[in-house]
């Protein structure tokens, strides 16, 4: 889920935030921002809103607003995370430039007590388990 304030804010657009199926951009009435986002739609979006399973964090879990990096230069930054007991592993969400956001990539991620792997998803992971 999206939060408002960590997701979704000022800095950002509802297109790069992957809302863009509940924005009407072709609707007759106006709304505030219309022609922003028609303009940011035209023009190409430059990072979007994607999702990362980290590797390697036993000790500390990611909280938003760490460092993701690729070959020692900053690509992104998190927004939110914590620990995925779904996935069994630590998860985040983060803004990528468009390149990066290909399920499989790898990235690193900067946290508290050191530089861990992470792997981009363009979806939330989801374990579906059968039930009898």
């Amino acid at each position: 889920m999206r939060g408002w304030g960590r997701e979704m804010t000022k800095d950002g657009n509802a297109l790069e935030a992957g809302l863009g199926m509940f924005v009407k951009l072709n609707k007759a009435g106006d709304f505030i921002g219309k022609t922003a986002l028609q303009e940011i739609k035209s023009a190409g979006l430059k990072r979007k809103l994607c999702f990362l399973t980290l590797h390697g964090t036993d000790e500390v879990d990611p909280e938003g607003d760490e460092t993701v990096l690729l070959n020692d230069e900053v690509v992104g930054n998190t927004t939110s995370g914590c620990y995925g007991w779904q996935v069994g592993s630590s998860i985040a969400m983060a803004y990528l430039p468009l390149n990066l956001v290909n399920n499989g990539q790898t990235v690193q991620v900067q946290l508290l007590n050191g530089v861990f792997d992470a792997t981009v998803n363009k979806a939330p992971w989801v374990k579906h388990e059968t039930r009898r």
